[in-house]
Order: structure tokens, then C-alpha cells, then sequence
């Protein structure tokens, strides 16, 4: 497990991840795909190596650590889905996606 640990670490100090809280204030950071999707395919490749190595041991590991996520997260297992996109709100969202084409990069947020 501490090669796993080690794994993800090194992949956070190669994002050079900035520190949203530098300022004292929550500063959204932006997130772009095309700035981490090479990183995200290297980690990708060497998780799944890493997984191949003995894939009932990593699935165990990998099962451990999820449940352990969920429980710390505070996700239950008894989730009830309601939908939540009717009415009016379904109506604001068509009209925010209006005109929109998907392509986040070259779409920028509103400021709050």
C-alpha cells in the first residue's frame, strides 16, 4: 500500500496543485481537462500495471479504500433518488444551455 500512497503523491506534486487558500479566502481554482490529461493517462497506465500485478489483492485493497472514502464522506447505502430537474427549474436550465455548445474551454463561467 505505501507504493500506492507514494503513486498518488507524486501524481499531486506533478499537478502542480495550486493552494486555493494562499490568499486566507477560498479561491476556486480552474481546472482545465487539456492541463491534466497527460498526467491523468500516465497515473491511469501505472494503476492499471500496479492493478495487474495481482488483481485479487488490488481489488481487495481497492474495495477497502473506497468503502473507506464513502464511510468518512458520509455516503449511506440507502440513497434515495429523486428527480430533481422538473418544472421551472427544468425550464432555467434549457434556457442556460441555450446557445451553448459544450465546449468548456472556450465558454467561460459567469462570476458570482
Amino acid at each position: 500500500m505505501n507504493m500506492l500512497h507514494k503513486t498518488l503523491e507524486e501524481g499531486c506534486r506533478n499537478a502542480e496543485c495550486e493552494c486555493e487558500w494562499t490568499s486566507g479566502k477560498c479561491v476556486k481554482a480552474k481546472m482545465w481537462e487539456k492541463d491534466v490529461l497527460s498526467r491523468h493517462t500516465v497515473f491511469r497506465k501505472d494503476l492499471s500495471d500496479w492493478q495487474e500485478l495481482n488483481p485479487m489483492a488490488t481489488a481487495g485493497l481497492r474495495k477497502m479504500l473506497y468503502v473507506r472514502s464513502r464511510r468518512n464522506a458520509g455516503v449511506t447505502e440507502n440513497i434515495e433518488m429523486k428527480q430533481t430537474i422538473t418544472g421551472a427549474a427544468k425550464d432555467r436550465i434549457r434556457d442556460e444551455l441555450e446557445g451553448r455548445t459544450g465546449e468548456t474551454d472556450s465558454e467561460m463561467e459567469a462570476e458570482d
